[in-house]
């Protein structure tokens, strides 16, 4: 009998290994706790944390530019269920999410946290808090270590591919795939990958043009709303209605208009040895960096065309190889 508890004790202390620092824990509960408090999942684009799958997979559709949730009411479309459902509660007047320190009810999650913060601020108080230099502001200081690798030099290389990340917890995690066989292939273009779920994030690039509602009459671009193939067709003729008020540099989309504007607000401390250029964030100097390199790190697999950034890839994918 005490043998047999002996071995049912060491089976229970095996029962889930990390696989990103080999820590073992006695139960599912530790080992979740401990996934999300060190190891959070990395977006690839931005370098932005989540805690589940789900969460990376919704946030990485806003890079793709694809919201496949669409309003039966109106124009709107939007990246998750939840979200549409929110924006349904604006047709219908319900207001279903509850306070759970007061009795108001809201329409939308991100107004029921507004008034968290607002009306019980008293409550807030009561939780320390961890500041980063930037403004930023987290509830433990794991995540805020965590937080301070986005400031330093990025991206982190693969010794063995240009694959690069932000946090070394990423990196020691993708070096593993390095030994094992690329066993999940793409059905449409043959690609193979370590993990379902690099698999999962790379269909996104084959996206149906049957699927997407609004197609261009001038080229194969296809796109989910009205909003994006209106910009598309802007492009066609080089029209470009939106102005910066500081450079007068000239967007088809109002987002990249918005978004240009704000950087004028803030301080370029990232300088480019070679030419002297400035710019506020580290990673625009970066993909700057690779024009006096001549560095294109990104390759399509399709048809082999490379791009220096990232953002520049996708957007090739999405607009040369939209499928029929």
């Amino acid at each position: 009998y005490y043998l047999q508890a002996q071995t049912r004790l060491v089976r229970k202390k095996i029962t889930r290994q990390c696989d990103v620092c080999l820590e073992e824990f006695v139960s599912l509960q530790a080992y979740s706790e401990h996934i999300s408090k060190v190891h959070p999942l990395e977006c690839r684009t931005c370098g932005k944390t989540f805690h589940t799958k789900g969460g990376l997979t919704a946030h990485s559709k806003i890079h793709m530019a694809l919201k496949p949730h669409a309003c039966t009411l109106c124009p709107k479309t939007f990246i998750t269920n939840q979200k549409l459902k929110e924006h349904m509660n604006g047709h219908t007047g319900h207001s279903p999410i509850q306070c759970t320190m007061c009795d108001r009810k809201f329409k939308r999650y991100s107004n029921l946290k507004q008034h968290k913060d607002i009306a019980h601020f008293s409550v807030k108080k009561k939780i320390k808090e961890y500041f980063c230099e930037c403004g930023e502001t987290f509830i433990s200081k794991k995540k805020l270590e965590w937080h301070k690798e986005t400031h330093a030099d990025k991206p982190k290389q693969c010794m063995h591919c240009s694959e690069k990340y932000i946090h070394n917890s990423s990196l020691r995690a993708h070096m593993k795939q390095h030994g094992t066989i690329k066993q999940f292939g793409c059905i449409v273009c043959g690609k193979k990958f370590h993990t379902k779920w690099n698999l999962s994030l790379h269909r996104w690039t084959h996206a149906s043009r049957m699927s997407k509602p609004y197609k261009c009459t001038m080229c194969k671009g296809a796109f989910l709303r009205q909003s994006e193939l209106q910009a598309h067709i802007r492009a066609h003729y080089g029209n470009k209605p939106y102005t910066c008020n500081h450079c007068g540099m000239q967007f088809n989309r109002k987002h990249n208009w918005l978004r240009h504007e704000k950087e004028h607000l803030m301080e370029k401390k990232y300088t480019c040895e070679e030419c002297g250029k400035s710019f506020h964030r580290n990673y625009y100097l970066v993909d700057h960096a690779r024009v006096h390199t001549g560095v294109k790190p990104y390759t399509c697999h399709i048809c082999n065309k490379t791009s220096s950034t990232k953002s520049n890839h996708n957007k090739h994918v999405r607009t040369h190889h939209a499928r029929e």
